[in-house]
């Protein structure tokens, strides 16, 4: 799975044009996360998550993440979101092993794994951070909860690397919402998608 956040770099008219391309390259192995999510739901044939949560909201689409590198929320909040949302899709962010440790029990749909320095980088966690990786990987194994990485990830390689280190998915932002050659960067994405 290959979900793709917009963070703020695509708005409006220009998330949902991304959008069309993601789902034109990647189709269903693809998640959207649009910062304007009305701009794409019902519009593209693509699953679409919120970027956040809070206490006593809706999930809106498909899904949500939660607790990503933009938008952290407070430990005290994030089981009372997931226990709201039970019967939904999260993809819960951490920083490191002891955070998804902690929230394992909760079990979210995903668990992704984020190093905060590696963001926007260009420099994959997958290859700077692996032995962190595999070891998240392992934890949840056997698990319902899915293992995801996320930060610097820019290649087909990199999502290759991911699922050898054994994660189910990955978490791509400025490589493709934010760069020039975001359609490059989806072309060779759509040769390991499945």
């Amino acid at each position: 799975m290959i979900v793709i956040n917009f963070k703020k770099y695509k708005k409006g008219k220009e998330a949902l044009k991304l959008a069309r391309r993601v789902e034109k390259y990647l189709g269903k192995s693809a998640i959207v996360c649009p910062y304007d999510v009305g701009w794409v739901l019902g519009k593209a044939k693509i699953k679409v998550f919120s970027q956040r949560l809070d206490v006593g909201e809706e999930i809106t689409g498909d899904g949500s993440l939660l607790n990503h590198s933009d938008y952290r929320i407070p430990a005290s909040k994030i089981a009372r979101i997931v226990g709201e949302n039970r019967k939904r899709k999260i993809i819960l962010c951490v920083r490191d092993l002891r955070e998804a440790r902690m929230y394992k029990k909760l079990k979210p749909w995903a668990i992704a794994l984020e190093d905060e320095k590696l963001i926007g980088s260009g420099k994959s966690i997958t290859e700077y951070r692996s032995d962190s990786v595999r070891e998240f990987a392992r934890l949840l194994k056997g698990g319902r909860v899915r293992a995801f990485c996320g930060a610097g990830i820019h290649s087909a390689e990199d999502v290759r690397m991911a699922r050898r280190l054994g994660c189910r998915g990955v978490l791509i932002s400025s490589a493709v919402a934010k760069s020039r050659d975001g359609e490059k960067v989806l072309r060779e994405l759509s040769k390991v998608r499945k």
